[in-house]
This record gives structure tokens, C-alpha cells and sequence, in this order.
């Protein structure tokens, strides 16, 4: 009696392997999207900074040709130039603070003058006035036709409050001759101014 054997079923069953051809294309064909993916992303970026250099680029050339307008139109514009034209305006308004100053600076030498107007009397006038820088020595020197009109300029002198404070003195007078006329030359000066002096 023959009996036939089928030993392939003898054999163990085998597993099915995990790494099918099926996985494996569809593995293959996913890295292949995220490679094109990157670099689609990366060639947009680059794109992106190429218009953004070009954008860059253009505004600066605008601005070197804009510059060479400007040089072009006022040639004078250096650096050096305008430093030394600044130094020079500010030595100028350095000048003109140091005038206005000395014009302005000191008001108690035009209220002196205010205090002579108010105090002025008919039959006198001077010809020199001379004041210290802090206004405490003042010498009047002029001319008066009569004695009398000194002695009134002197106690008009007194009463202005622009003097206040200081004693005012006859120093001199004596009788002189201006253009052939008989006058009396007269020096009056402070207390102070007498001292200093003597």
C-alpha cells in the first residue's frame, strides 16, 4: 500500500515578515515628499532673502544717488567745512554775547546817567563823567556861569536815589576862559573818589 507524504506541511508555518515590498514603497515615497517638502521651503527662503538683498541694494543705490545730488548741488559741503564755518559763527556769537555784556551787562552806570539828567540845572554842563566799576567813586567835571548853579547841581546831586548812599564834594573850581567867555571850571566827585585820591 503506497502512502504518500506531503512534507511541506510538516514544515513549521513562517511568520509574515513586518518589512512588506508595499511598506517599503510607501516608506520610500514619504522620505521622497519630506525631501521635496525641505526643499521647496529652503529655495523659498532663499528667494526671499535674494529679494530682500535686492530690495536692500536698490535703496541704497537710491540714497548714493540722492548723496550725489546733493554734493552736486551744494559743492561747498565738507565736513571740514562746515566744522570751521561753525567755529567761526560760534566765535562770532561769543563776540557779540561779550559786547552785549559789557553794553548791558552793568545798568547801574546808565541809571548813574539817569540820576546826572535828573539832577542837570540850566547854567551848567559837563564834559567828563567818570565812574568806577562799582560805581562808588564818580567824578563830574564842567563848566557853570555863576557859583551858585554848582552849589544847586550839588544838592540836586543828593536828593537823586540813583545816588543814594554817596556824599558828593566840590573838589575844584576855579575861573577860566572858554572861547573868550569868563566860565568857572568845576571837579565834583564822591567821598570815596576824594580818598583815593588823597
Amino acid at each position: 500500500m503506497l502512502q504518500h507524504i506531503n512534507l511541506y506541511l510538516l514544515f513549521p508555518e513562517q511568520k509574515k515578515s513586518f518589512l512588506t515590498l508595499r511598506l517599503m514603497a510607501f516608506s520610500y515615497g514619504a522620505f521622497v515628499l519630506l525631501l521635496a517638502l525641505h526643499f521647496c521651503v529652503e529655495w523659498w527662503g532663499k528667494h526671499r532673502e535674494t529679494q530682500q538683498v535686492q530690495a536692500l541694494t536698490l535703496e541704497v543705490n537710491q540714497v548714493g544717488q540722492r548723496l550725489a545730488q546733493i554734493h552736486q548741488q551744494y559743492p561747498m559741503l565738507d565736513l571740514k567745512d562746515m566744522e570751521t564755518s561753525l567755529r567761526h559763527l560760534q566765535e562770532e556769537l561769543d563776540e557779540k554775547n561779550r559786547i552785549f555784556n559789557l553794553v548791558f551787562g552793568n545798568q547801574n552806570f546808565s541809571n548813574d546817567l539817569l540820576g546826572v539828567a535828573k539832577a542837570a540845572v540850566s547854567d551848567v554842563w559837563l564834559v567828563d563823567i567818570q565812574a568806577t566799576t562799582d560805581d562808588k567813586g564818580l567824578i563830574f567835571k564842567g563848566y557853570a556861569l555863576q557859583a551858585s548853579a554848582v552849589q544847586e547841581f550839588l544838592n540836586r546831586l543828593a536828593l537823586q536815589k540813583e545816588f543814594a548812599g554817596l556824599n558828593f564834594q566840590l573838589q575844584e573850581m576855579k575861573q577860566e576862559e572858554l572861547h573868550k567867555e569868563p566860565v568857572l571850571h568845576f571837579i565834583i566827585s564822591t567821598q570815596e573818589a576824594h580818598e583815593s585820591q588823597v
